[in-house]
């Protein structure tokens, strides 16, 4: 069955008063048809996509490889790809050519902001430049940013590992502009990673940027498993909202 958080989204202001029951929810009037549509969200769980967004253009880079460990522990019924932001040229208004849809941007921009919109959870690999986030996560953001702006609606955990408290400050940056763009990150900060890579047994390779330590690596996997499992509640909430209209 639908979990109590799902029954809440789908129902929304108008529920029909659904009671919570252990994990499950169970609604206080319960048409045989609705009961059906609880019963085939249950059945088919939503398939979830995943996009990891690198802020390191760097051949070796640690936070590259916190992604890569990400994508080798995906949980069931998710699947990870990475997208490439350093084809990407800058930021140029004028590559839009003056077109309310991105027909007349480059490919490589083209493909990001379809891998984007394709995309239920974004993974940010976030490294710390100057105390700020990089310019090529920064410019990856720009260009999905309008027209229309394909990260509005997506659910991101943020990975970040670097020297000191380990890219927060970055982080932060990062999570104002997640805001704006109407990206959702559950439980930031408490919902993202910050390593410091140079601390003694940190569990990343200082030359390849390998993630080592099978520690490391679980904490990875619960904290990308936690954000894909609160994107595929409000993914089923969702079918669960289209069945029930179809059904009436």
């Amino acid at each position: 069955m639908l979990s109590a958080r799902s029954h809440a989204i789908m129902h929304g202001s108008r529920a029909l008063r659904c009671r919570a029951v252990g994990p499950t929810a169970v609604c206080a009037r319960v048409p045989r048809r609705h009961m059906a549509v609880h019963a085939q969200a249950a059945r088919d769980p939503a398939p979830i996509k995943v996009l990891g967004i690198s802020g390191s253009l760097g051949k070796n880079s640690a936070n590259t490889g916190l992604l890569q460990a990400a994508a080798r522990r995906m949980p069931a019924g998710a699947s990870m790809e990475m997208a490439d932001v350093g084809s990407l040229p800058l930021y140029n208004d004028d590559l839009w050519q003056g077109k309310d849809d991105d027909s007349a941007l480059p490919e490589p921009i083209r493909r990001l902001r379809a891998q984007v919109a394709a995309a239920d959870v974004v993974v940010f690999g976030c490294p710390e430049y100057n105390g700020s986030v990089t310019p090529a996560l920064k410019n990856a953001l720009d260009w999905g940013s309008k027209k229309p702006c394909v990260y509005s609606g997506k659910v991101a955990c943020v990975l970040g590992a670097g020297g000191g408290a380990g890219t927060a400050r970055a982080q932060m940056h990062l999570y104002n502009i997640a805001s704006f763009l109407n990206i959702t990150i559950p439980g930031y900060p408490n919902g993202c990673l910050q390593i410091n890579r140079y601390a003694p047994g940190s569990g990343i390779d200082m030359v390849s940027g390998q993630v080592t330590d099978k520690e490391l690596e679980d904490r990875i996997a619960a904290t990308v498993a936690n954000t894909i499992e609160y994107a595929r509640t409000l993914k089923q909430a969702a079918q669960a909202r289209q069945l029930v209209s179809a059904s009436n």
